[in-house]
């Protein structure tokens, strides 16, 4: 199954949710809807809704990348709103849980993350009230090589 997108317009947002799996097949296509998208309204925020996400990989994780390098170059943000397990599982291995700005909302329904694998990542926001991470800019990471 490839990923679907639904786009709509309210004032400076542009929202768009994406269903099914966001991965090499669908995000080239997905990538054209957006900037086809960004460059006709110019919106100041970019909402995606990725709660019917179902798959991802490095190719949706690309996709997420570059619409918060294309917000910020406008001047804009990107908010993901409610991201699905899968999403959340991979932008936390990656750490990029900090860097982005997710929107969360509980829902008793969904599955918590709440048995975390990795004792040093801090548990998913899943399950939380609304909450709005602030994003690091990935420019401050240093990594050190030992050689």
């Amino acid at each position: 199954m490839t990923a679907k997108i639904w786009m709509s317009r309210s004032a400076q947002t542009l929202q768009a949710a994406v269903t099914g799996d966001l991965d090499l097949v669908s995000h080239g296509r997905l990538q054209g809807r957006l900037k086809d998208a960004l460059n006709r309204h110019q919106p100041r925020q970019l909402t995606l809704d990725l709660s019917g996400v179902t798959f991802i990989d490095c190719y949706g994780l690309r996709l997420l990348i570059w619409a918060d390098n294309q917000m910020r170059e406008r001047g804009g943000r990107l908010v993901l709103k409610e991201p699905s397990r899968p999403v959340l599982r991979l932008l936390a291995v990656l750490e990029l849980d900090s860097h982005l700005h997710i929107q969360a909302q509980p829902d008793p329904s969904r599955d918590r993350l709440d048995a975390n694998p990795h004792p040093r990542n801090p548990p998913s926001t899943a399950g939380a009230s609304v909450t709005v991470r602030r994003r690091r800019p990935v420019e401050q990471r240093r990594y050190a090589v030992s050689g």
